[in-house]
């Protein structure tokens, strides 16, 4: 026969499987907790049903970042690495998000341009920056890449033309985003 609610005042209900509204609840050989073979869909979550607790750290997104707000002088005609980060993807799509500031502490005129490399193949670069004396420029750049599943290092290249550059405040973040 069936179970009820009202048959149900307090206690423990104990049963091998637990199938509610077409949805089977097991547990694996380790005790964790499954629900049906194939997993969950959308239709089985209703909004709000899930809090940011109840998902495992990293089970969603993984995030790599590094500031320096200190700068370097980068000589005329010479890319540098001016930041450099690690990550471990899954093959979904990274988020990338640089930026720098140039600035051009003596001479009349001269030009920065930034690059984000992953792995030293270049993934973007932006168009030279110009700047006067004592001219601060600052770039963004935010793209999607979408690199095989494994480690990879990018970093954020500078490089300096007709003068010696200033470049400060870098900042290089990937975010691997698995859903």
């Amino acid at each position: 026969s069936n179970l009820s609610a009202s048959q149900i005042k307090t206690g423990t209900l104990e049963a091998d499987r637990l199938k509610i509204d077409g949805v089977t609840l097991d547990t694996n050989a380790s005790g964790q907790l499954i629900i049906s073979e194939n997993g969950v869909d959308t239709t089985q979550i209703a909004n709000g049903a899930v809090n940011t607790d109840q998902v495992e750290l990293e089970a969603v997104n993984k995030l790599a970042d590094a500031y320096t707000a200190g700068g370097e002088f980068i000589l005329s005609n010479v890319t540098e690495t001016v930041q450099t980060i690690s990550i471990t993807t899954t093959g979904s799509p990274v988020q990338i998000l640089a930026s720098g500031v140039g600035s051009l502490a003596s001479g009349n005129f001269a030009y920065v341009s930034f690059g984000i490399y992953r792995d030293d193949t270049i993934v973007r670069t932006m168009n030279n920056l110009s700047m006067a004396t004592n001219n601060n420029r600052s770039e963004t750049i935010v793209l999607r890449d979408t690199p095989p599943a494994g480690t990879h290092t990018y970093t954020l290249r500078a490089t300096a033309s007709l003068q010696n550059i200033h470049v400060s405040a870098r900042y290089l973040s990937a975010q691997d985003v698995k859903r």
